[in-house]
């Protein structure tokens, strides 16, 4: 089902907006809505050489001219800010066939419409040769996945055990909740932290494992641990690059998929003299939702596994 076909369910059909007449906000109606809604835009090729020849448009277009991110009115305008579409729903529709135990959540569980507000963030008009109902839902206006939704994603578990002088560490990361590919947002990443302390509380030196790179900032740049994300890059360059703009290519996807795992191993050094009372080591392995690379801040701690010498891991 096309998204033209939502706007003859309407009561009332909006004019097309225009920045001196834009449409006047209205409540969603929830009650067509569903997967198939997010079809048009959501189950379309994957991302190539040239990944933004289909694009979802941001940020809100709300009073502004038809749809025509290439054209002078939007550059001119502010709004040549493309997004690659993604397959979020191709996966969903994946992942739905192999999850048996139980019937999966669909799109609208987590991206649900607010009845409490009015929301407008796309204008009626040709996109990727579908119309669009202005009345969608506010999930077009995330910027970010709300808390909520992050809270219920992503897993991590934590197996600790010695050999010798070696702490070895062995962390798995789920998605568990998505359905699809997260995070999705532009610059939204997630990291894997894993730390490894004495009995003093001094950190315990890596001795292998992975390191995260030095364009996740100075603050955890070279610290044990994964980043979860998607970047991009112009020509031959290694650079990551949050948003797709005048990028060429993807030049990494580490994230998940529906139902993934990621299991990775890290191993420290123990230190020579174990105290002779109490936890001669404790390990943390700590799941962290960022939105941009160059966020100064420490995150919000989606997950926490912990293990110790006690044997008592939590």
């Amino acid at each position: 089902m096309a998204l033209g076909a939502c706007s003859e369910r309407s009561s009332v059909t909006p004019p097309t907006p225009t920045p001196a007449a834009p449409v006047r906000e209205t409540i969603p109606d929830t009650a067509w809505l569903s997967a198939e809604s997010c079809q048009p835009c959501h189950a379309v090729g994957a991302p190539t050489a040239k990944p933004w020849d289909a694009v979802s448009v941001y940020p809100d277009l709300y009073g502004h001219p038809p749809l025509n991110p290439t054209s002078p009115e939007w550059v001119a305008a502010g709004l040549a800010d493309r997004l690659p579409t993604d397959m979020t729903v191709s996966e969903w529709q994946i992942y739905k066939k192999f999850k048996k135990d139980k019937e999966p959540q669909g799109c609208l569980g987590c991206h649900e419409a607010s009845a409490a507000q009015p929301e407008v963030s796309l204008t009626p008009g040709p996109l990727a040769g579908v119309d669009f109902d202005p009345r969608v839902p506010e999930l077009h206006r995330w910027l970010h996945t709300p808390d909520d939704a992050l809270e219920r994603t992503f897993g991590v578990w934590l197996n600790a055990s010695t050999h010798r002088t070696l702490l070895i560490l062995t962390v798995k990361v789920l998605n568990y909740g998505a359905g699809h590919r997260a995070p999705t947002s532009p610059g939204s990443h997630v990291l894997l932290l894993v730390d490894a302390v004495d009995s003093e509380g001094a950190p315990l030196a890596l001795h292998k494992g992975y390191r995260l790179p030095e364009e996740v900032g100075a603050r955890f740049s070279g610290r044990a641990g994964e980043l979860y994300g998607r970047f991009y890059g112009r020509g031959d360059a290694q650079t990551l690059q949050e948003r797709p703009d005048g990028a060429t290519r993807v030049v990494m996807d580490s994230r998940l998929q529906a139902g993934q795992h990621d299991e990775l191993n890290f191993v420290f050094l123990l230190p020579e003299e174990a105290p002779e009372e109490g936890v001669a080591w404790s390990a943390t392995a700590r799941l962290v939702w960022r939105g941009s690379l160059a966020e100064a801040g420490a995150g919000r701690v989606l997950e926490e596994a912990r293990a110790d010498s006690s044997g008592k891991d939590e």
